[in-house]
């Protein structure tokens, strides 16, 4: 058939959308067609001169398979249809430079298209596309792609092996961010962002245009060879100083890098990235928490010992956690003391010496607290212990700062936090009273130092029960008198208390006892358990968390202190990241939601007190609200910890984490500012700042 012939048979079937006068000798180069068939195509393959299609308008739901027995095209333009789908077919083209697509409801881009040795010309407009394939690279002749007024969220970075793509059209998408490696493309003379989401821009688009022009409105960005690159109505360009107006487009586009590292550096600054450790030091206590804010940062640590005879090498073992904890040398800007029973302070002395502690806050004793507790403590030969508890000041020396709470049987605490700063030395603070580690930080630290009244009496109990007198007791907590310990022979089996007075220079009323075995079962008696029996009249709490409302959030892991790898983590997030270390505190006389009732519903994380001792629990304060139990717990004769106690705590929906001696089994949360600091992340991948060292 001749062209005529093609021509007047399409006429017939009415398929012509604009019908040319054509004779018998002519032929024909394009065509637009309002129906497009399987037979329309084999009637038109006959042809040998058709270049061009053009269905703007045409009534179909696809175009035909076969589709590439038309071999000599170069132009196919779809405008206005219902079409879904490019056929693969299309791809068989190999002279097709020209493909248009406008206001059809195709979805995916066939990667094929990108393998046609001369297609030059892309352009699918208002379509319901959602990515652009990886395989875009595989182009070497793409010029021109136009993808605008899509559904289109990320720019692949393989973009930049366009090496002679000239004109790039996304506007009107979802596009965030701009991928650096766009200012790679060696030939990019326009690109149009219009319309999107754009908060940040590469730094590296400076090397992309030569900016000579000026700018010709407010929000929108003329830059060049020539040609423009196009930001009008992206979030960049929100609350620009309106003094910008007359910059010339190069001055501009540093003026918004420049702008933009600001705005992120204000971000980073307010980033809060912080590490709650439960360290497993077995039967004792060890935690810390590094606080990073911007570059400030800031670590706590709350109690640092471990139980003397619950197994054998658990002191020098307690020194290798200190030691993979701590780096020589690191700052700890607050050791908190809860209280002054051996497995709590025992290695406080290796602390001081690994790491540098700049202060320090415990309990405020009474002096007659203070020097019974030594007297005893020397007597059983607790000889790290003594020297912390008669003169902290000396035991840390003049650069550490100490600070004592006041010791209360209220549950009132104050609203007003104060600063921590350099002028505390030697002050003594109200229990309940909020510290900050300044003025912009929501993060607060609450010490409530509760006194046990009758801790005091049920000692002194013990002590008349084993046959001290009065004189005896008053000896032993007036601060005059030094009791020490006597080498006790193999033969001696008396086990009543027998006191030698000695008077020498240093000591002029000191007291040798000669059988240290009546104090080690009072002291046994009174911190293995049984309700409000421990040794010491004040235990130090800590309410560590959020001030008011924040957008931070956490999560919890195991972690293993040898490997430095964490383990098992919890699937969901939480914003309830405060948490209350209770030391040794017994909580059904304490009541630890109505001492913190002000902060509760933030708490999401609540030290277990003593190893998870029955009688120093109280299952209520649980109250079905989902908390993470850390206890720490060694190889121990007590029975810790208790089963009744891990039944609870699983039957309020709760979640019982024995941190052991086991390096393996320590717990970390993590907490931040997921939002912020996921966004420095993204912005740093993206190349949007010139200068990251802020970011180290």
């Amino acid at each position: 058939m001749t062209d005529y012939e093609i021509y007047k048979e399409l006429e017939k079937r009415e398929v012509i959308l604009h019908p040319n006068k054509i004779d018998k000798e002519s032929h024909f180069s394009s065509i637009y067609l309002k129906i497009i068939d399987e037979s329309i195509i084999e009637l038109l393959s006959l042809t040998k001169f058709l270049r061009s299609i053009n269905l703007e308008g045409a009534l179909i739901t696809e175009i035909p398979n076969n589709i590439s027995k038309l071999k000599d095209l170069d132009s196919i333009t779809i405008k206005n249809t219902l079409i879904r789908k490019i056929p693969t077919d299309i791809c068989l083209l190999k002279k097709l430079e020209y493909l248009s697509i406008f206001s059809s409801y195709i979805e995916e881009i066939p990667e094929c298209l990108f393998r046609i040795p001369k297609l030059r010309y892309l352009v699918l407009y208002d379509c319901a596309i959602k990515k652009i394939p990886e395989k875009i690279a595989k182009s070497e002749s793409l010029q021109t792609l136009s993808l605008a007024k899509n559904y289109i969220k990320e720019i692949p970075s393989k973009i930049e092996n366009l090496s002679n793509l000239k004109t790039l059209r996304l506007s009107n998408n979802y596009i965030e961010s701009i991928p650096p490696e766009i200012g790679n493309i060696p030939n990019l003379l326009w690109v149009d962002f219009e319309n999107n989401k754009i908060k940040y821009i590469p730094s590296n688009l400076l090397k992309l245009f030569n900016f000579t022009e000026d700018i010709r409105e407010y929000n929108t960005m003329y830059l060049s060879r020539g040609d423009n690159l196009r930001l009008k109505n992206n979030p960049i360009l929100n609350n620009i100083d309106i003094s910008i107006e007359g910059l010339q487009s190069k001055e501009l586009i540093k003026y918004l890098i420049e702008n933009q590292e600001k705005r992120i550096k204000i971000i980073h600054d307010k980033s809060i990235k912080i590490e709650r450790f439960f360290y497993p030091i077995g039967q004792g206590a060890f935690y810390a928490e590094k606080h990073q804010r911007g570059d400030k940062k800031f670590t706590i640590v709350y109690d640092c010992g471990t139980c003397r005879n619950c197994k054998a090498g658990q002191l020098s073992f307690a020194d290798t956690v200190i030691e993979k904890a701590f780096k020589k040398n690191e700052q700890i800007d607050i050791l908190f003391i809860s209280h002054f029973d051996y497995d709590h302070v025992s290695k406080i002395k290796k602390l001081k010496e690994h790491t540098t502690i700049k202060k320090v806050i415990m309990p405020l004793l009474h002096k007659s607290e203070k020097y019974l507790l030594s007297n005893m403590y020397r007597v059983l030969k607790f000889r790290n212990i003594v020297p912390l508890l008669e003169n902290p000041e000396k035991f840390f020396g003049e650069d550490t700062d100490i600070i004592k709470v006041k010791p209360t049987d209220n549950n009132e605490i104050e609203f007003d936090p104060i600063i921590l700063d350099n002028e505390m030395n030697g002050i003594e603070l109200e229990s309940g009273q909020p510290l900050k580690i300044d003025k912009k930080s929501n993060w607060v630290f609450i010490p409530y130092n509760y006194e046990y009244k009758n801790r005091h009496q049920e000692l002194v109990k013990k002590l008349k029960e084993v046959g001290f007198t009065n004189e005896d007791i008053e000896s032993l907590q007036d601060g005059a008198t030094m009791w020490t310990p006597q080498r006790i022979t193999r033969e001696r089996k008396s086990k009543t208390i027998i006191v030698k007075k000695k008077s020498d220079v240093e000591n002029p009323s000191r007291i040798e006892i000669t059988d240290t075995t009546i104090f080690k079962k009072i002291y046994n008696s009174l911190t293995r358990h049984g309700k409000n029996t421990k040794i010491n009249e004040n235990s130090m709490l800590l309410y560590s968390g959020i001030l008011t409302d924040s957008k931070l959030t956490k999560q919890s892991y195991l972690f293993d202190l040898n490997k430095n790898i964490r383990w098992h983590g919890t699937l969901e997030k939480t914003d309830r990241v405060s948490c209350v270390y209770t030391g040794d505190t017994t909580l059904s006389v304490v009541d630890i939601k109505s001492v913190f009732r002000y902060f509760w519903d933030s708490v999401g994380t609540i030290q277990i007190p003593h190893h998870g001792d029955e009688n120093s629990f109280e299952k209520n304060i649980l109250n079905d609200k989902g908390y993470y139990c850390p206890i720490s717990v060694g190889t121990n004769p007590y029975g810790h910890p208790s089963k009744k106690v891990i039944e609870d705590i699983i039957a309020q929906n709760s979640y019982p984490i024995l941190v052991s001696e086991d390096l393996s089994s320590g717990f970390v949360e993590y907490i931040n500012n997921y939002d912020e600091i996921n966004e420095i992340k993204k912005m740093e991948k993206l190349g949007c700042l010139s200068n990251l060292l802020f970011l180290k």
